[in-house]
């Protein structure tokens, strides 16, 4: 998965900080609007992790929750 973030910029601005070990790759951006790398994000889940800002993770996890809880018949559309 790292190799397609390394050929391609998904995200405006992409940096790669780091390359790890293990092939993973640590990449910042800037962004005016969530909704500017929201579908990159969930279309790599699950080979990718938001890892700051918290609020930014959290909004990323609430979505993701709130899609799971509706395809297992959970709670009703938020």
């Amino acid at each position: 998965t790292a190799r397609f973030f390394k050929e391609r910029k998904y995200f405006p601005l992409q940096n790669i900080t780091k390359e790890n070990k293990d092939v993973s790759l640590i990449l910042e951006t800037r962004v005016a609007h969530y909704m500017e790398v929201v579908p990159t994000i969930t279309h790599w889940i699950p080979w990718i992790t938001v890892i700051s800002p918290a609020e930014f993770k959290k909004r990323i996890e609430d979505t993701v929750e709130g899609y799971l809880e509706k395809i297992r018949g959970g709670k009703k559309e938020r």
